[in-house]
């Protein structure tokens, strides 16, 4: 009788051990289910932002302009305009406003710096679309307005001052910059004239 017991007993603890084993695996099995899927979810996917950023205007060199010379002795800002009957070929031609400080503001240096902006007029609308380059010095000017636009001209001046010091003291009528205008459609002149400028002081 105590036999059979021992061996129910052993039965039932076998079965149980048994049991637990399989349930032991079987979590343990799923778990690594579990951890599969989740590292699967997480891998990252390689993502080309070349391709979205392109080139950005901001990123391109700003246009050179070169302010060269004694600023003691010479200060040419102002609003350069043409004098007399405007060329038949330039009507829509305003002027240049050149915009020189008296430092660098970049560096904050003690010399020149500044820059041109080339206005025209046609069909009662200003046009300042323009992306200007130059030299300016005691004696010389000269500058290239590029257009934004297509439909633009392009405009070119080779140019001398007949005024030294500070220009703008010249009189009203009197003409402080004199050379020769140049107009451009598509890299091809179509125009080209001597022309004289005034100047108008902008202040400050």
């Amino acid at each position: 009788m105590i036999f059979s017991i021992v061996r129910v007993i052993t039965a039932l603890v076998t079965f149980f051990i048994s049991v637990g084993a399989v349930l032991i695996f079987t979590v343990n099995h799923q778990d690594d289910n579990i951890s599969d899927v989740q590292v699967t979810q997480i891998q990252s996917v390689p993502v080309d932002f070349s391709a979205s950023l392109g080139q950005s205007d901001s990123l391109q060199p700003t246009p050179e302009f070169i302010f060269d010379y004694n600023l003691t002795k010479f200060y040419p800002r102002g609003y350069y305009s043409l004098i007399g009957k405007k060329p038949k070929d330039f009507r829509e031609f305003e002027g240049f406003e050149l915009a020189a400080y008296e430092w660098d503001r970049m560096t904050s240096s003690d010399k020149p710096s500044g820059h041109i902006t080339v206005s025209t007029y046609s069909n009662g609308v200003e046009n300042i679309y323009y992306t200007e380059t130059g030299l300016v010095t005691n004696k010389q000017i000269t500058f290239i307005a590029s257009p934004m636009f297509e439909e633009d001209f392009e405009y070119r001046f080779d140019g001398h001052f007949l005024k030294g010091g500070r220009v703008y003291k010249a009189g009203k009528n009197q003409a402080v910059v004199e050379g020769k205008l140049t107009k451009l459609k598509n890299g091809v002149k179509v125009a080209e004239n001597d022309v004289k400028f005034r100047v108008e002081y902008l202040g400050c």
